[in-house]
């Protein structure tokens, strides 16, 4: 077993992985890796080799991307969707599922936040 590792898209809020970081989880904001104003698909193949799930509120795109990955057969390390929420909103669902959820439990799956609600 193993903590989810966090990549968050350039669309949520870094200061949000300050925040897990303070709180034992490994998260880093795509700004802080030079991933900013990168194409969705290059923001998830460096999410899967980097061994991290992606966490966007680009649904429209990232439900693409796990789709297209499930039609490939090619693996990734968990694709988080959110609707736009209050930060503490958004802060308080991740925090339910990074408590129910280990890393190998997101491999290849698509998680809606809101369903952490």
């Amino acid at each position: 077993m193993f903590k989810p590792r966090l990549l968050l898209d350039e669309d949520v809020r870094s200061l949000l992985a300050d925040v897990l970081r303070q709180r034992g989880y490994d998260a880093v904001a795509a700004v802080e890796v030079g991933l900013a104003e990168t194409e969705d698909d290059d923001v998830l193949d460096w999410a899967v080799g980097h061994e991290r799930a992606v966490v966007s509120h680009n649904t429209k795109d990232f439900v693409r991307l796990a789709e297209q990955y499930a039609e490939k057969g090619w693996e990734h390390f968990g694709i988080i969707v959110s609707d736009r929420a209050p930060f503490r909103v958004i802060l308080a669902r991740l925090m339910r599922l990074l408590t129910q959820k280990e890393g190998e439990d997101l491999v290849n799956r698509l998680e809606w936040l809101q369903n952490y609600g």
